[in-house]
């Protein structure tokens, strides 16, 4: 659109009125975001015809495109700071060419810049420390090396692939007494890779390891926070999850009972 007023109020309420516009249209023609609007399709014909629709339903609402930020006809598409193609989706490369830039963070301000900027590829960092409240800034050799081979792996983090409804989903979930992590998987073409997720554990939760049950309870959690953060893909069906702690997987299994409450 040629111009958008942003705001709390503003900018919600337009893409409200955006939806309304498409209602049915949404998600089986196209995706809006705000003032973004992508057309998909599996072949040229049907492209014609879905940007036909989406043209007339924006001309009968009185919407104007800005033609200088439309794309037409594109096998690969910019669209939420992501690169949309054919085989699964890429990181935006000015996203790429701004980490690589970026400068060595001197004090709390400049860490919290840098991990807001690195959030857009992994959500759990170590020097997440450096953020915690009560924590002194002191950047030490391994805060160095963390931020040195952060910036490498992000200038070529992996494709991930789409999600095939048909074919069933593998959840891999680690937990450590630091954070949780969680990859989910899909065999499309090999094993490939649908989502990363992880989070660092907060005081309370890493509490909760103790002498009885040792990291049990972390594990069982990590489980329950990996499957709720994959919901949207795994509600609702059957699906594969992996663990490597042994005493879990003898809590689960049918006729064996725990007398920790937590992990019931």
């Amino acid at each position: 659109m040629i111009r958008k007023p942003d705001g709390c109020t503003a900018a919600p309420a337009f893409e409200r009125l955006t939806e309304n516009v498409l209602v049915d249209l949404k998600r089986r023609t196209c995706h809006v975001y705000w003032d973004d609007c992508v057309v998909f399709s599996s072949d040229f014909p049907t492209h014609l015809m879905r940007l036909k629709q989406v043209l007339e339903r924006f001309r009968a609402a009185g919407f104007k495109p800005n033609m200088k930020k439309c794309r037409w006809g594109r096998d690969q598409v910019a669209f939420l700071g992501h690169i949309v193609t054919p085989s699964g989706i890429l990181p935006n490369p000015e996203k790429v060419k701004a980490v690589i830039s970026v400068a060595r963070p001197h004090d709390l301000h400049t860490v919290r810049a840098f991990l807001g900027l690195t959030s857009y590829f992994i959500r759990y960092i170590p020097i997440e420390k450096l953020k915690m409240k009560g924590v002194e800034f002191a950047w030490n050799e391994d805060c160095e090396a963390t931020f040195l081979q952060l910036k490498r792996r992000l200038v070529g983090p992996p494709k991930l692939a789409y999600p095939d409804p048909a074919k069933r989903f593998k959840l891999f979930v680690d937990s450590s007494r630091l954070a949780l992590g969680a990859c989910l998987m899909q065999s499309v073409d090999g094993r490939r890779v649908i989502a990363y997720a992880s989070k660092l554990l907060v005081r309370s939760e890493r509490n909760w390891i103790n002498k009885q049950d040792g990291v049990s309870g972390i594990e069982c959690w990590g489980i329950v926070w990996a499957t709720r953060k994959f919901r949207c893909y795994l509600d609702r069906r059957e699906f594969d999850l992996y663990t490597d702690h042994k005493a879990l997987t003898w809590v689960f299994n049918e006729g064996n009972r725990t007398s920790n409450a937590k992990l019931a």
